[in-house]
């Protein structure tokens, strides 16, 4: 019986030890795609959509090009917000990975107290 508990135990900190290496990754790659593409790109497309405006006002571009710099900016911004939801579950599931459960480790708090 003490074999059996200790198996279930080593296997219970390595399927932790696999999940935390797994949400690591996970979290490395979306907020790198967030940081280094994603918020870039948002700020590109408002840029040109800016632009369009302005070269739409002056009469340099017609009114389709306008529309499609528009979507353009709005699709970039959709996908901003699908890679924000990404990074912060990503770091919520890490969060959760690395924050001890109270009372399983002696020290962490909430143990029962013994007279």
């Amino acid at each position: 019986e003490l074999e059996g508990a200790q198996a279930a135990e080593e296997q219970a900190r390595r399927d932790a030890l696999q999940r935390t290496s797994t949400d690591w990754t996970n979290y490395l790659y979306s907020r790198r795609r967030y940081e280094e593409t994603v918020l870039p790109l948002v700020a590109l497309r408002r840029r040109l959509a800016a632009e369009s405006r302005q070269l739409f006002a002056s009469g340099g571009i017609e009114f389709i090009e306008l529309l499609q710099a528009q979507r353009d900016l709005t699709q970039a911004e959709l996908d901003g917000v699908d890679a924000r939801r990404d990074y912060d579950a990503a770091r919520w599931n890490l969060k959760c990975d690395l924050t001890p459960v109270p009372g399983a480790v002696p020290g962490t708090g909430d143990e029962d107290e013994k007279e």
